[in-house]
């Protein structure tokens, strides 16, 4: 095997373009998460400790920033950057890896620098209806976008634990493929981890507590701490326990990488990073094709049928998917008032959470062993598929490279790679 440092994957040149990037955050030169890599001359960073003075007045092509940093400037440029009448042909907001955020970042005060053009990246395939709404702003779409971001080559996500030698990045070559097929029996029926507290992961824990399947499963919901829980359904209040779970080989750490351990099951219960109209799919909703497991997926509305489209098995005659189909978007559009969404949204949750209680029930009756004996083709096609998808025929770094920079930025590649099974 070649050992190849990350950098070495893949590095960019920019010509006759000045580019400020506004640290920290900025994923597009940070090249550990999909980022660009970028080898210039004419590349300037300007960090909090930085005197800010010395960028006033100036004049760039390109001005990058990432969406956390524009919603929190105030508290890391306490001089006010507003100030310093920076400006730029090009400005570029950066939520390559939060594509959940782009609804907050535009209620923000974006005007932070002059430009003449404003560009959103982010990991989404739409964006239910925002370009309409606001035509000045230009928004990167990709196909397949979460799980092309998160997966690649150039990001750790998934494959980082595996690149590691001797604690240097030097099998950045190393690519996952996902678990080795073996015809033993599974430890536990289901998986569902969950870490960050949010409404749909800790909803659904507590149902799986309530109704005693939690023995079924490797379910953990780490930041629980067995407090109450209210919401909102209109007028009406809900109130649950959001219990606190802690299980053995389940870290914070652990968290982005596969679990070898706590996947070692027939199927994986995905509850993904948000619950609302965008389309933000992450390095969750994938990870049962790797781990050769069936898919039950909590997140955005259609996230299964979006599966299927780019021709994943969601084994539809194994699993009922129709809480995928439950929905609110007709009811809604980019106007609606954020109280009537929030109420919506946590109706949604409900009613999705309750079917899929029920349909783990059913399959917790079935000879499940049996089941993935019959599948294997199926589920190793799945693999194979995420494997050309994520790694083969993913173009997305030097997409949105050119979608920002045009021809001005060229790239140079290195494609040798080693593939790994668990």
């Amino acid at each position: 095997m070649i050992p190849l440092q990350l950098s070495d994957l893949l590095w960019s040149q920019i010509k006759d373009k000045s580019i400020l990037l506004i640290e920290p955050g900025n994923n597009i030169q940070n090249f550990i998460f999909t980022g660009l890599n970028i080898h210039n001359s004419d590349l300037n960073k300007l960090h909090p400790t930085s005197d800010i003075s010395e960028f006033s007045g100036k004049y760039f092509d390109f001005i990058v920033i990432h969406g956390f940093l524009l919603s929190n400037i105030d508290s890391y440029y306490e001089e006010g950057i507003r100030n310093f009448d920076l400006s730029c042909d090009t400005f570029v907001i950066d939520l390559l890896g939060e594509g959940s955020e782009v609804h907050h970042v535009l209620k923000c005060d974006i005007d932070i620098v002059r430009y003449n053009n404003i560009k959103i990246i982010s990991p989404l395939k739409d964006y239910k209806g925002l370009e309409e709404k606001y035509p000045d702003i230009q928004f990167y779409k990709y196909p397949f976008a979460g799980p092309r971001t998160f997966c690649c080559k150039y990001n750790h996500t998934i494959h980082y634990d595996y690149q590691v030698t001797n604690n240097n990045l030097s099998c950045a070559n190393r690519i996952i493929v996902g678990k080795r097929w073996t015809d033993n029996p599974k430890t536990k029926l289901f998986t569902c981890l969950n870490n960050q507290f949010k409404l749909h992961r800790s909803f659904l824990v507590n149902k799986l507590v309530v109704n005693n399947l939690t023995d079924l499963g490797f379910v953990s919901n780490i930041t629980g701490d067995d407090s109450e829980v209210t919401f909102n359904i209109f007028d009406d209040i809900i109130r649950y326990k959001n219990y606190h779970i802690k299980i053995e080989n389940d870290t914070v750490g652990s968290r982005f990488t596969l679990n070898k351990t706590l996947s070692n099951t027939y199927i994986d219960i995905v509850t993904e990073t948000t619950h609302d109209l965008l389309p933000f799919m992450t390095e969750k909703s994938v990870k049962p094709f790797y781990n050769l497991q069936l898919p039950m997926i909590l997140g955005y509305t259609g996230i299964i049928k979006d599966m299927r489209d780019v021709g994943f098995d969601m084994f539809d005659d194994i699993v009922n998917h129709d809480y995928d189909t439950f929905d609110y978007a007709q009811r809604v559009d980019v106007n609606t008032n954020d109280n009537v969404l929030y109420s919506l949204n946590n109706e949604l949750i409900v009613k999705k959470v309750n079917f899929i209680i029920e349909e783990l029930k059913r399959l917790s009756k079935l000879d499940f062993h049996k089941i993935y004996l019959d599948l294997k083709e199926r589920l190793i096609h799945n693999q194979n598929l995420l494997y050309e998808l994520t790694i083969e025929d993913n173009n997305l770094v030097e997409d949105y490279g050119r979608w920002i920079f045009g021809d001005n930025i060229t790239f140079n590649k290195n494609d040798y790679i080693e593939k790994i099974y668990i």
